[in-house]
């Protein structure tokens, strides 16, 4: 995807964001077999929340340690913000 961020006149960002690439990832995606323990998954809140929530069952299941940056900040994401190390 692409953001372009601006700052207005009074000081305030202004993000515009064309999610693009971003969208297209899915649970389907998602494989035991590319996380093993030891390793490290690093996500964000720019790809569907379903999948950042599937990332980290399946990362726990791998024995793998999970970080996530929960920039932007979506509120439905609160379920599952208990998932990550």
């Amino acid at each position: 995807g692409t953001a372009l961020i601006m700052v207005a006149d009074d000081g305030e960002n202004v993000i515009a964001v064309v999610p693009g690439a971003n969208d297209s990832v899915v649970t389907g995606d998602l494989s035991k077999a590319f996380m093993k323990k030891g390793d490290v998954v690093l996500l964000q809140q720019e790809i569907p929340l379903q999948t950042v929530e599937a990332a980290l069952d399946v990362a726990r299941a791998a024995g793998t340690v999970t970080v996530l940056n929960t920039a932007p900040f979506r509120g439905e994401a609160a379920a599952f913000l208990g998932k990550a190390d």
